[in-house]
Formats: C-alpha cells, sequence, structure tokens
C-alpha cells in the first residue's frame, strides 16, 4: 500500500505498519482494535488498524509536500 509506504519512509510506523508510540501521543495516528471469529478455525483473533487522525492528516500533507520537493531537487 503506498500509503503505508509514505509512512514507514517518515518513520510514522513500523515495518509491520504499527505506529511509533510518540506518534499516538502526538495525535497523529491512532490503533483501531478489534476482536474476530476466524470462520475457518473458530478462534477469536485481534486486528489492528493505524488510523491517520484530522491532526495526522494536516501534518501529512505539509510532510508529502516537503518529500516532493526533496525528490525533485
Amino acid at each position: 500500500n503506498r500509503l503505508y509506504a509514505i509512512l514507514r519512509r517518515l518513520c510514522w510506523v513500523q515495518r509491520n505498519n504499527e505506529p511509533y508510540q510518540c506518534k499516538i501521543h502526538q495525535g497523529l495516528l491512532d490503533v483501531k482494535i478489534y476482536e474476530y471469529e476466524n470462520p475457518y478455525s473458530g478462534e477469536f483473533q485481534i486486528k489492528r488498524t493505524t488510523i491517520v487522525t484530522a491532526k495526522g492528516l494536516s501534518k501529512l500533507h505539509s510532510e508529502i509536500q516537503k518529500l516532493q520537493q526533496r525528490d525533485l531537487h
């Protein structure tokens, strides 16, 4: 996914796409955790989804513009 590639390049998320704690504390990212039942095994599993907050979206926009300017030069 291109978004996660950018977030990894900016050091916002780790290789497994989980956000760094400092980015959560800054209010840029959040994690949605939910439990679901695996339809094949019947076991309950936990899924984590990284979410970019409104504050994070604003900051991400400016960071992407900086990356594009650096790549042009």
